[in-house]
């Protein structure tokens, strides 16, 4: 069931496995979105560059393309935010370093204009933060992301 789904409706699925206490169905939904929004820089850099959906390109390596029709709403701002909302709402803290990530990498006027989906103040304030500080290290420390 889950494979068909697409970023918003993994992210309702995910409230209502919180809401209804589906550990079965939250734990799929989790291990679909932990592969594609690691927590660690190692799990990033894996799917930025072996299978790609982050970057929109075909190709994957390493999970089953039946997963991939449907990713491209992912690499959309509205979609992230529902995610992160999500996340935030539900625990799911494991989703929010790559998610927040991206939010950090976004134009402060995207963030801003959120109006189809509006941040969580939480997350806002931790994009905000974040920008200020990935602005400060890339400032004082400059370094290249392959």
């Amino acid at each position: 069931m889950t494979e068909a789904c697409d970023a918003y409706q993994l992210a309702t699925l995910l409230l209502l496995a919180h809401k209804f206490q589906a550990p079965a169905l939250r734990k799929r939904v989790l291990d679909i979105l932990r592969h594609e929004f690691p927590d660690t820089l190692e799990g990033y850099q894996h799917a930025k560059t072996n299978h790609g959906p982050m970057l929109e390109t075909p190709g994957w390596k390493c999970c089953p393309s039946k997963f991939y029709p449907r990713w491209s709403t992912f690499a959309d701002w509205p979609a992230r935010v529902a995610l992160m909302n999500a996340a935030r709402r539900t625990d799911a803290r494991i989703l929010l370093p790559s998610l927040l990530l991206a939010g950090c990498l976004q134009p402060m006027h995207v963030i801003m204009d959120s109006s189809a989906s509006p941040l969580e103040p939480d997350n806002l304030r931790s994009i905000v933060v974040g920008q200020n500080m990935v602005s400060m290290l890339a400032r004082n420390h400059p370094f290249q992301l392959a």
